[in-house]
């Protein structure tokens, strides 16, 4: 992923306040080197993320759905109780936008992190390659 594009987060099933929490963290963050914004299905390019209402069926549904096409979207299960040890990301709600801006940040760092590996590790081979 490019850290020189906002990371797209796509809602699936949220309440109206959590897609209020949602939509202020992204309007926070445009004044961060990092930032969000909420995005649709069909609205362009597929989302970086996804934040699933993990106690919904049909968000969980169209969530399957979405992470079939989408398979690199990186995901959040919103619960009222952890799923698994060891479950991917998961946030507990009531959602805090704090908590939630740092998962989004710790996720996003970790992303970049492993995309720099990749380049270093394409380099090296290709230098390897050379001599």
């Amino acid at each position: 992923m490019e850290s020189n594009h906002a990371i797209r987060i796509q809602p699936f099933g949220l309440s109206d306040r959590e897609l209020r929490v949602l939509q202020t963290i992204c309007l926070v963050s445009q004044s961060r080197p990092r930032t969000y914004e909420l995005w649709s299905t069909g609205a362009g390019p597929a989302a970086d993320l996804a934040i699933v209402n993990r106690e919904n069926p049909e968000a969980v549904a169209a969530w399957q759905a979405f992470r079939g096409k989408n398979r690199l979207a990186r995901t959040i299960m919103l619960v009222h109780q952890p799923i698994l040890e060891g479950w991917g990301h998961q946030i507990g709600r009531p959602i805090m936008a704090t908590r939630l801006l740092a998962m989004l940040d710790h996720m996003q760092v970790g992303e970049e992190r492993r995309a720099s590996n990749r380049h270093t590790s394409a380099d090296a081979r290709r230098s390897s390659n050379l001599g």
